[in-house]
């Protein structure tokens, strides 16, 4: 048998261009060691430009060789070229164009072309001067592998097989001969893992990153890593709150270090974010948007405070401009937007595009069950969140999305079990202790729920007042609820639907305040509909190709 199609992989081309890597057996691209993801015709558009080596290529060839020939205008061509370079951009420290756009004729690649075979990339003979590192890289190799298990056995829902097979194929790589290789292929691989956005590696990266603390434990990028990880575990995988004075000290350790770098005023933005700050995690993302402002990740996330103020047409400006690589999350806002602003049909296509790209993912499944959910589609709404709890995916947030679609199918006992589970992922959080304390005195009208008590403030998350609200009408003070309602609206809270929809709300319904506070929310969500209309929105379908 002839094994030679084996090893074919191995022989594609790898293309280098500066600080980028495109590889064209994998269909991958790198900047600085960072992966960017682009949808198909991105790929094909840089694949393209980097294969012509400095030369121009004529929009005609870029028709044949990423369209297939196919008939194409120039606008089309444009505004890939656009989405192509904002993609790219993101991700850059510096403001170094990858490419030109040459008037009338098409776009040149502006960096040195390299191209090596992935075969070159083979591990190195070890010469006998390397041998004697032999023995203290393995001695290094299982004193980390020894911590690592350690962690771990305190560290919850932690794939044991990716940990292990992380581990040993680092054991037994000839090229770790030294210290720094060690901390190179941590770092790459805890960067790796905390990309892959979900519970298991998300702690195997946090481990990762301990572990390269230990080499070097000055260095920036693990210090970033570890703190992005870290907030990571506590706003999206149930993670204790106590973390975050470990975030708020590397933060500033990092600021100290480096005041001007915008990731660093970024990631302290984000402390604040996951604390529930949101002015001064605002003031933070704006502050890292005039040092960088071609950075997708901090448009994306002041996006994001942005719809919780309800100043919906600032996020989607911001949205559209980091459309340039695919990414569910992105997708997300713009729906959470033209949802908001009344745009439901068009929120539609968007949340379910969203949940198509990332089945597994538990905000996408959230998201799109929430629309349903909104417009009166139950069964839908249950579907969506049954079918990603079936594939044993599941989060404090989906449970919580299940207990109140349960509600309104007026299912109380599937909505107690489901807010408990809620509850016991995540007892620290504010957002649902409320409507545990609701359920129980439902399940219970004697019973006095142990519920948490949110310090609202001027600068907390108008949603949280909301759920403040929750919890006052638990204790039939609708007085109480009546002004934290009023304060959520005062603060930027535009989800009047929620409002209208669930039946926690009922016994507002004929308060004149609540009324009244319900209209005015729906003349914002107008007024900033107008706005968004005026934006030209790209079509899904297309940024799926």
């Amino acid at each position: 048998m002839n094994d030679e199609p084996i090893f074919i992989a191995l022989n594609e081309l790898i293309f280098k261009a500066g600080d980028l890597t495109l590889d064209s057996g994998k269909r991958q691209v790198f900047i600085a060691g960072e992966e960017v993801k682009l949808p198909k015709l991105s790929y094909r558009f840089l694949e393209t430009l980097i294969k012509a080596s400095g030369n121009c290529v004529t929009t005609a060839e870029l028709i044949e060789q990423v369209w297939d020939g196919k008939t194409v205008g120039d606008d089309t061509i444009t505004q890939r070229a656009s989405l192509l370079r904002k993609s790219l951009a993101g991700t850059r420290k510096d403001k170094r164009p990858f490419y030109e756009t040459i008037r009338g004729e098409g776009y040149r690649w502006l960096s040195e072309v390299r191209e090596v075979s992935s075969s070159d990339f083979q591990k190195p003979a070890i010469d006998q001067q390397g041998t004697k590192y032999k023995m203290s890289i393995l001695i290094f190799t299982l004193v980390a592998i020894i911590a690592l298990i350690g962690y771990w056995v305190s560290a919850p829902k932690l794939s044991v097989q990716n940990l292990n097979t992380s581990l040993n194929q680092m054991a037994s790589d000839d090229s770790l001969n030294t210290s720094d290789n060690m901390f190179e292929m941590l770092l790459q691989r805890a960067a790796n893992y905390g990309k892959e956005f979900n519970s298991d590696s998300n702690q195997i990266a946090i481990n990762l990153y301990h572990q390269a603390s230990l080499i070097q434990p000055d260095n920036e990028a693990v210090l970033q890593g570890l703190t992005l990880a870290l907030l990571h575990r506590v706003s999206k995988y149930n993670g204790q709150t106590e973390l975050l004075k470990t975030t708020d000290q590397y933060t500033q350790r990092l600021l100290q270090t480096n005041e001007q770098n915008p990731y660093n005023i970024w990631l302290r933005g984000f402390h604040f974010d996951v604390t529930g700050d949101i002015t001064n995690a605002m003031k933070s993302y704006e502050k890292a948007l005039v040092v960088a402002p071609d950075s997708s990740e901090v448009k994306g996330s002041l996006a994001y405070l942005y719809v919780q103020k309800g100043r919906l047409h600032e996020a989607m400006h911001l949205n559209i401009d980091t459309l340039g690589s695919l990414q569910e999350y992105q997708l997300l806002q713009i729906a959470d937007v033209l949802m908001l602003s009344g745009l439901s049909e068009k929120a539609r296509n968007w949340y379910t595009k969203a949940h198509q790209l990332a089945p597994n993912n538990a905000f996408a499944a959230v998201g799109l069950a929430k629309y349903y959910y909104l417009s009166a589609q139950l069964p839908e709404a249950k579907e969506v969140i049954d079918n990603l709890h079936q594939r044993n995916v599941s989060t404090a947030d989906s449970y919580l999305m299940l207990g109140l679609i349960s509600i309104e199918s007026e299912n109380y006992k599937v909505a107690y079990d489901a807010v408990s589970m809620a509850n016991n992922l995540k007892p620290e959080s504010l957002y649902i202790s409320p409507w545990y304390q609701w359920l129980s005195k439902l399940q219970n009208p004697a019973r006095i729920a142990e519920t948490l008590t949110p310090n609202l403030s001027e600068d907390s998350w108008p949603n949280l007042w909301v759920a403040g609200a929750v919890s006052a009408i638990a204790e039939d003070n609708k007085p109480l609820a009546i002004e934290r309602i009023l304060k959520a609206e005062e603060l930027g809270f535009l989800d009047y639907r929620f409002l209208e929809t669930s039946k926690v709300f009922k016994s507002l319904f004929n308060e004149t305040a609540f009324v009244a506070a319900i209209n005015r929310m729906k003349l914002k969500a107008q007024a900033e509909q107008i706005k968004i209309k005026n934006y030209a929105l790209p079509k899904i379908d297309y940024l799926m190709k």
